[in-house]
């Protein structure tokens, strides 16, 4: 419905600025990424993930808590009491831009790594998952099954990329390198 697009419109838009740290730190990083495997400095790329990955999930959280607390007075504010109901969608789109802030720079990885053949793929099956999931979600839920069904293409995308750069690079991408003795997978 027309009201069901203009809450998704609103929470998209939003969602866009929330996750503009990602943007950032995947233009910041791409670089010294693509240097530093150039030069095989493995340990210095880890650290470099290791950063930005926590630099850019905490970015996120930051940025998205207030609309967990008090989005709909503030989306009210801005764009106009007729749109406090799309706070539900922009959080759900905010729990996918904190997923993909957690599992870091993995597409730059890749890519910077030579190893665009497996984001295009990654891409391939989130858009797929995307079209199957999303008419199924908006005819139930409308607004907000459309978030959730970005939300999932989202995850998906960045589980099939975090696993392909475990699997080929022996990097961990994620938030979870911090828990790691060495940082990498240990398949070096």
């Amino acid at each position: 419905s027309p009201e069901a697009a203009g809450l998704f419109r609103v929470g998209t838009s939003v969602a866009l600025l929330i996750a503009f740290p990602i943007t950032v730190l995947n233009i910041v990083t791409g670089p010294m990424l693509a240097r530093m495997h150039a030069t095989g400095d493995r340990p210095e790329m880890q650290k470099l993930l290791r950063w930005t990955s926590t630099r850019m999930a905490a970015s996120v959280l930051i940025l998205t808590l207030p609309f967990v607390f008090y989005g709909a007075p503030l989306l009210a504010r801005v764009f106009g009491s007729e749109f406090r109901a799309a706070n539900e969608v922009l959080v759900v789109l905010c729990i996918g831009t904190l997923a993909s802030a957690f599992f870091g720079t993995n597409a730059m990885l890749l890519n910077m790594a030579g190893q665009s053949r497996h984001v295009t793929r990654a891409s391939a099956i989130s858009l797929l998952t995307l079209c199957i999931a999303s008419p199924l979600a908006i005819q139930s839920w409308g607004a907000l099954g459309a978030a959730a069904a970005n939300a999932v293409a989202m995850l998906t995308w960045n589980i099939l990329l975090w696993r392909a750069a475990m699997l080929h690079l022996s990097l961990d991408s994620s938030v979870m390198s911090v828990f790691r003795r060495s940082g990498t997978t240990g398949k070096d």
